[in-house]
């Protein structure tokens, strides 16, 4: 199982206790709205690392929020054979929601053909990556759906069907 990775520790958000009182979730303290304009007043450079970084976690904060594959309540992260050892597929999964993110995690090209009929994908043919706004779409081996996929160095999806 994968193990929860709290994006506003990294970006040094602070804990949000009211969140967490509202909802009954201890995990919610985690779980605080992004402050991307104080990090963006903070950090006065246009265009340096520092704001590219903030302006990149902050949009991963707002994907996370919104994704009820994440709900507390949901099942745990999973992960699906690429392979590609150098391809990781992480599996959240709630209810009927389902989110699929791949990260090449090295600094060459890629390919994957990998089965992912684990993530309750039989129906779904159309997936929108939500970080970079394109679409992909699902081949079918017989009945299996697979992506084949060209990922480029450090390249991530965060798949939703659509």
């Amino acid at each position: 199982n994968v193990k929860s990775i709290y994006f506003n520790d990294m970006a040094g958000l602070p804990n949000d206790p009211e969140r967490m009182r509202k909802t009954g979730e201890y995990r919610d303290i985690k779980r605080t709205r992004s402050i991307y304009p104080v990090i963006v007043n903070e950090t006065t450079i246009r265009g340096s690392i520092h704001r590219i970084i903030a302006g990149e976690i902050n949009t991963l904060i707002k994907i996370v929020d919104n994704d009820m594959a994440l709900h507390p309540k949901g099942n745990e992260a999973g992960t699906i054979f690429s392979g590609n050892p150098a391809v990781a597929i992480v599996h959240n999964h709630y209810q009927d929601h389902n989110t699929l993110v791949i990260v090449n995690t090295t600094n060459a090209q890629q390919e994957i053909n990998t089965d992912i009929s684990i993530a309750n994908a039989d129906n779904i043919s159309n997936w929108t990556d939500l970080i970079g706004n394109k679409s992909i779409t699902t081949d079918y081996n017989g009945d299996t759906p697979r992506f084949s996929l060209s990922l480029s160095p450090f390249d991530h999806l965060w798949l939703k069907p659509s």
